[in-house]
């Protein structure tokens, strides 16, 4: 569901249907959830976009990706990239 959707937005275009279908998919394999699904985050359930801007807030993109990612990386001996 495009963001402007879930936000009662009533004006959506077919540009930003589309990009917000390609945003919320690479999200989507990235992460390992589903956007129509809700996450838990310290007890409190929410949305899949509220849950991604609640983490991105104190910089915590590294924390939102799925953790099989950072198995392949280490196991293919990859560094993480120093901020």
């Amino acid at each position: 569901m495009p963001p402007e959707y879930e936000e009662r937005f009533t004006v959506a275009t077919v540009k930003g249907d589309l990009y917000s279908f390609g945003v919320l998919m690479l999200l989507e394999v990235a992460m390992g959830k589903r956007p129509n699904s809700t996450v838990d985050l310290n007890g409190e359930s929410m949305s899949f976009l509220d849950w991604a801007r609640v983490m991105v807030a104190p910089n915590g993109e590294r924390d939102m990706l799925d953790a099989n990612i950072w198995v392949w990386v280490k196991r293919k001996g990859l560094e993480e990239a120093p901020y």
